[in-house]
Formats: structure tokens, sequence, C-alpha cells
């Protein structure tokens, strides 16, 4: 870990330099572009090759101390080093937010945003998580050879042959209706019952940081079963997560944040 932060001062420290990043009293705003780091070191974590990543852009927003910047993204990139490579190799464009009243995460295709500021670690980590959900939902979940489906991410239609449409299908038949058999406790949340998006959005994170909860969930509710089964299969390639969920789902209620509730942050970064 040392040795990880040492580079990330170095190299944030060259890229500043070689990019000429405007500097003022020790505040800047612009564009980091740092190299790509090629060699992934497999850690074997959770059976899936972990390591260094940089998006091929850093956007950083608003005024920003350099130590600020480099703590955010140091956070940034020890999750990104624990969710699977795939996954985190697919978030292109990082954007760090340093606006108190800007909003805490946005995701989707290959772009995520988080803000730095007035959050804990804790709540950026489960963001994070959550936002790079919607870019494995919306980027690197794609196809685009079938018919148009019910459901549309903004003007455009989704795929008929986007495997996100069988999670979608499980609760929804379009963004603004449910199956005739969906009821609130179809959903790990109050604000996964959004939209088809959230809903992987926030069945993705909390199959990461709440798996015994999610699970426990799975054995009363049929949709939640599929939900979980449709994530360890097809996004996650078997892989499951434990061992750090604070949180105790209860089996008729539901939070209305994931992204709010407890875990063991040092346990699921270690």
């Amino acid at each position: 870990m040392c040795g990880k932060v040492l580079y990330l001062f170095i190299s944030f420290t060259l890229q500043l330099s070689l990019f000429s990043v405007p500097i003022a009293n020790g505040y800047f705003d612009g564009i980091i572009e740092p190299n790509r780091l090629e060699t992934v070191q497999p850690s074997g974590k959770y059976g899936m090759e972990s390591g260094a990543h940089y998006a091929s852009s850093v956007n950083i927003q608003g005024l920003a101390e350099v130590s600020d910047v480099s703590s955010c993204l140091d956070i940034v990139n020890n999750v990104l080093d624990t969710l699977p490579s795939e996954h985190s190799m697919a978030v292109e464009n990082l954007s760090l937010v340093f606006d108190e009243v800007a909003k805490r995460g946005q995701g989707g295709g290959n772009t995520v945003k988080v803000r730095c500021v007035n959050v804990s670690e804790d709540e950026l980590v489960s963001v994070l998580i959550h936002e790079v959900g919607h870019v494995v939902d919306t980027g690197l979940i794609d196809a685009n050879d079938g018919s148009d489906s019910t459901f549309t991410d903004g003007d455009y239609p989704v795929s008929s042959d986007d495997k996100s449409v069988d999670f979608y299908s499980v609760s929804w038949i379009a963004n603004n209706e449910f199956q005739a058999s969906t009821s609130s406790y179809s959903f790990v949340s109050e604000y996964a019952m959004t939209d088809p998006f959230e809903d992987f959005a926030e069945s993705y994170l909390y199959y990461v940081l709440h798996g015994e909860s999610f699970r426990r969930l799975a054995l009363v509710n049929s949709q939640i079963d599929a939900k979980y089964d449709f994530l360890r299969d097809y996004v996650f390639d078997g892989v499951e997560y434990g061992g750090f969920d604070w949180y105790t789902a209860p089996l008729f209620d539901r939070p209305y944040d994931s992204t709010l509730l407890p875990y063991d942050l040092e346990g699921f970064l270690e």
C-alpha cells in the first residue's frame, strides 16, 4: 500500500508538470491525463484480477487542494482495485467533484462522477460502487443488434438482446411499469424502485457490500433471488462477497438508500 501511495504521489506530481494544470494559491482546476498502468498484478482476493487502475482521463471539478485530490483519488483507486478488473476498466472517464452542493455521484456509459467533499469515506466508497454499477449496466453490458425492448435509457431504446433487459424484466415491464407480481419487497432499497437502472445499480452495490443481507432477502422473495442469481452468474462470474456486511436486512422492511448502510470499509478494501 505504501508503494502504491508513493507511486500515486509521484505520478500525480509528474502529471501536474507535464500537462501544465493551472495552479493558484495551492488550488487547481483542470484535466489530468495520467498514463494507464498496463501491468496488472493479480491479487486473487475474490478470484479475479485486481491491480492499480487509472481512468484515461481524470477531471477535477471545482477548486481543491492537491492533497485533497490525492486523497480522494487514492480512495477511488482502492475501490477500483478491489472490484472486478473488467468493471473498473470500463470507467474510462472519471470526475472528482469538489463542490459541497453537487450530486454525490453520477454514472453511466463509461463515465463516473463522485463528490469528494462533504461526504464520509464510507459513503464515498458506497456511492462510487453504485455508480460503477451504472457503468457495468449501461456501458459494459451492451448490445444493439436486436429489436427495441420496452425499456429506454433517456431517449434511446434499450436493445432486446442487451443482457441487462433480463435483469430489468424480473421486476419491470417498462421504465415506469412493474410486473404484476412485483411488490416493495422485490427490491433491495426504496431507491431501487425508482427505475430499472437504479434497481440494477442499487442491487450491484448491495451485492458487493451487503452480500449476506442480499442472500437473506433472496430466501423469502423470488424476484430478489432472481436478481442475485443474475448478478452472481452473469455480472460477477460466480464470485460472491461476504465478511464485511454490518447490516442485517429486515425481511419485511427496506432502507431508502443502500449507500448509507453500515459495512466494514477496511475489511472490504484489505
